[in-house]
């Protein structure tokens, strides 16, 4: 055993050349008695060591040498009065004991050892010391570290995490159809006395008091978390709201599951489970409960999806009616959107379009205009809003009827309301248009703008360069303005 061991660490170590072995109780003296190994040469120290010094220095300096003591390492006193002090900082003492060797392999201090011993079992496996590789040196090996080591590991983490991600990543264990995993996490950290640490936790952050790691104490955390990060900007409680006993109202706890919940979105891979969890294992807290309590324009502080489509169906109401007031809700809602779910924010741009368009459309008292010349002013300063908003919101429409939330919404009427309203506004601009042309016996030339006839002598004619033009077929103006 003591030859390959030495041979191990001699392959380690490239430029090991004194390898040292203290056997105070001569437990191996025999083994070594029968030493027969080309490569590494034995030498057992006596009390002749200035003698041994000289000859590990001068005559066996290019030899690999394993010295043997039969007695106990120096340290403390002993250590500072020991003759190859220098000698033994320069190279390797051979530890037996896997305490030892761990210590040993990653420079550990002697008042360490009562650590290694209790986790011992635990940090020899690859995985775990993968994981605790930053705390495995004697400034960072301390038991807190150790424990948020393992707890990292057991959740599968690559690398030792806040609490933060080490608590989001229980939460995802919810989303299995039993508590199996749940419960072998939980046995795993029993194992290491890693619960207290993760209860201390849940209570932190959650107000939630417990010993134990279970699927009903998780549960409870997060729907606290739900409703809190919904109601944080929310002071003065409905009296109806059947959740308030789940609210988190201390800032300092706040202040902990907002940066729980940054740190959860940040991470691609767990940032996917939030709406999953909050729509199914915490939907006990209904987001349409809350907006008939608080309403639409109600500042929430945090939007889950279903919270979003909430909102989105009480502002398609009233859009006609009320386009500014769609405009700064939805605003609001956009900006809140979740891991860039592609579907809602193109929902919400849906929506922005039509408030745009019945915004520009309810802001003419009349198309009632006294000359040509003020329809061409009028059109190109405005009325063209509505052409612009419409081919957008038509673009969009297309789209959004490709998705699934598109038939939960019934988008078309809203849809064909829009159509209509689109089309009184071309029949009625069209018709005041005409009847003014005809007011004017329809003689263009009274038309301050333009003509296409003068294109030519106001636009080539008189330029020294090659001019290339291009001409577009009813080309619509105000698609000319967003191209220009």
């Amino acid at each position: 055993m003591i030859e390959q061991k030495a041979k191990d660490y001699f392959q380690k170590y490239e430029d090991l050349r004194i390898l040292f072995f203290f056997d105070s109780d001569q437990e191996y003296k025999e083994e070594l008695d029968n030493w027969n190994n080309e490569n590494i040469l034995l030498l057992k120290a006596d009390n002749a060591l200035f003698n041994l010094k000289y000859k590990l220095e001068y005559e066996l300096s290019d030899k690999k040498v394993l010295l043997y003591f039969n007695s106990k390492e120096p340290v403390g006193k002993d250590l500072r009065q020991f003759l190859l002090t220098d000698l033994l900082f320069a190279n390797k003492v051979l530890r037996i004991d896997d305490i030892a060797e761990f210590m040993e392999m990653n420079s550990l201090k002697s008042y360490h050892r009562p650590l290694v011993k209790k986790y011992i079992n635990h940090l020899k496996t690859k995985k775990v010391k993968k994981v605790l590789a930053p705390i495995l040196n004697s400034t960072n090996f301390e038991e807190p570290a150790i424990k948020k080591g393992l707890i990292s590991s057991y959740l599968g983490f690559s690398r030792i995490e806040p609490e933060t991600k080490v608590l989001a990543k229980l939460f995802i264990t919810l989303l299995n159809e039993n508590d199996e995993e749940l419960k072998q996490i939980a046995a795993k950290f029993e194992q290491v006395e890693a619960t207290d640490l993760v209860c201390r936790w849940l209570d932190e952050y959650f107000e939630v008091n417990t010993d134990q790691l279970k699927w009903d104490v998780l549960l409870t955390a997060l729907k606290k978390l739900k409703y809190s990060l919904l109601m944080q900007n929310t002071s003065r409680l409905s009296p109806n709201d059947n959740y308030t006993s789940l609210k988190i109202t201390s800032p300092t706890k706040l202040n902990l599951i907002n940066t729980l919940m940054h740190d959860w979105q940040s991470d691609s891979k767990l940032s996917l489970h939030i709406d999953p969890l909050f729509a199914s294992i915490a939907g006990d807290v209904k987001e349409d409960e809350l907006i008939k309590l608080y309403g639409i324009e109600n500042d929430y502080g945090y939007y889950t999806n279903k919270l979003i489509l909430t909102i989105v169906k009480g502002v398609i109401e009233f859009i006609p009616y009320q386009p500014e007031k769609s405009l700064s809700v939805l605003s609001r809602v956009k900006s809140n959107i979740q891991n860039h779910n592609l579907e809602l924010e193109n929902l919400i741009e849906f929506l922005v379009k039509a408030a745009n368009l019945y915004q520009t459309l309810n802001a003419v008292k009349s198309y009632t205009l006294n000359h040509e010349d003020e329809y061409i002013e009028k059109y190109t300063n405005y009325f063209y809003k509505t052409d612009y908003y419409y081919r957008k919101f038509i673009v969009l429409l297309e789209l959004v009827r490709t998705y699934s939330i598109f038939d939960n919404l019934d988008l078309d009427l809203f849809s064909e309301e829009i159509h209509n309203k689109y089309e009184e506004y071309l029949k009625t601009l069209n018709s005041e248009w005409l009847k003014c042309l005809s007011e004017h016996n329809f003689d263009f030339n009274n038309i301050k703008a333009t003509k296409q006839y003068q294109f030519y002598d106001k636009n080539i004619r008189d330029s020294e360069n090659k001019i290339t033009v291009i001409i577009s077929d009813a080309l619509r103006y105000e698609a000319a303005r967003e191209l220009l």
